[in-house]
């Protein structure tokens, strides 16, 4: 994937957009541990915990996967009230992809959100790469980023009272990495099982248990990730 606006991050073997939550409902002071395989073979762990901080809810996650030369490694923070109204983003990221030297780098995204609108930052290498803000349509919005599970299990606890009961269900949501809103569609392919799209990118199969996500497949990539 190239640059959308010129900040989009380039993901290892066909990894693509994950989510985060509006209603942050997973229970405080528990870690929960991803590992990420492709084609049978551990390429990488993601671990994620809620905690209380100040008067908010803080989801944080380290993520460290890597496939031959190619390697993700860094840390992300979502800041929520206890509605699950967003108040800030945080990311760095270490990325080594030698095929594609303009997206290796340390990455850092620092985003703020203020009522409808949202006032970001993306910083490669310590020097600016994109500033500004994007109106959203509500405070309360939904948001995705590129390789973060964290937050696609979040969202997922979150919307599974009304999922559970749609064939389809679809909601908009914030993209941090390409500054722009994009639409995500569940398709329920039978209990437990959702197909997921975001915009016309078909990211494969989510298994759900409970409201919480304890899978997700990819075929075409062969990538799958399994709550440990």
């Amino acid at each position: 994937m190239g640059f959308s606006k010129n900040i989009g991050l380039l993901l290892i073997g066909g990894i693509t957009l994950f989510q985060c939550a509006r209603y942050v409902q997973l229970p405080h002071d528990e870690t929960y541990a991803y590992q990420y395989t492709k084609r049978g073979a551990e390429i990488g762990t993601e671990v994620f915990s809620l905690e209380k901080r100040e008067g908010h809810l803080v989801v944080k996650a380290d993520l460290d996967i890597a496939e031959g030369d190619n390697r993700q490694k860094g840390s992300s923070e979502l800041v929520v009230e206890n509605d699950g109204t967003p108040v800030a983003y945080f990311r760095r990221m270490e990325i080594t992809l030698p095929e594609f030297p303009d997206q290796s780098g340390l990455w850092e995204l620092r985003f703020a959100f203020r009522g409808r609108e949202v006032l970001g930052e993306i910083i490669k290498d310590n020097m600016p790469r994109w500033k500004g803000s994007i109106g959203v349509k509500e405070k309360k919005v939904y948001c995705i980023d590129n390789n973060a599970l964290f937050l696609l299990a979040t969202l997922v606890r979150g919307i599974y009272p009304k999922l559970r009961k749609e064939a389809e269900y679809s909601v908009d949501a914030f993209h941090f990495s390409e500054v722009r809103v994009r639409n995500l569609t569940f398709t329920k392919v039978k209990d437990g099982t959702y197909h997921c799209t975001i915009g016309s990118t078909d990211i494969g199969d989510l298994s759900i248990r409970d409201g919480l996500l304890v899978k997700h497949e990819d075929p075409r990539s062969e990538l799958v990730i399994r709550l440990k």
